[in-house]
């Protein structure tokens, strides 16, 4: 099997790993998901994500998630897998305090925003980013009413 891992400038190369995905992840931080997410492998990430024993809430560097990732692409296909997961985080926020509806209300997509607000989960409307801000601040900023 291929996995994709990161070289110091963080571009992803294929090369063939013998390992489990758990050690992988572990020595290739982030996570295998959101390389594959990050550059685009989208089919790939759908075939990790039937793995129950995949870390769905992990974080980058900069704190984002799987699900920013699938969102801030507009993948609804992504995000209804990841929201359909009963470990997911909805409002789990990045180094910014922005959660993965922030970056669907600033880009608009009213699918995703949808598909969060009609979901299980309570998505917290009233959480504000590093600068004091909600994702309606941002989505009213963006002319997303």
């Amino acid at each position: 099997m291929q996995f994709p891992s990161r070289n110091r400038s963080g571009s992803v190369l294929n090369r063939r790993w013998k390992g489990t995905i758990k050690e992988f992840e572990k020595e290739h931080p982030p996570s295998l998901l959101i390389c594959l997410l990050e550059e685009g492998a989208f089919h790939l990430a759908h075939a990790l994500l039937q793995n129950p024993s995949v870390n769905i809430n992990v974080q980058d560097f900069l704190g984002q998630t799987p699900l920013i990732f699938a969102v801030a692409q507009g993948r609804e296909d992504i995000v209804a897998k990841l929201l359909a997961r009963p470990d997911v985080r909805v409002n789990l926020a990045d180094g910014l305090g922005r959660s993965a509806i922030f970056y669907a209300a600033q880009a608009g997509f009213e699918g995703i925003v949808g598909m969060f607000l009609e979901s299980r989960w309570k998505v917290d409307l009233s959480i504000r980013d590093s600068g004091g801000r909600t994702a309606l601040d941002y989505a009213q900023q963006e002319g997303h009413d």
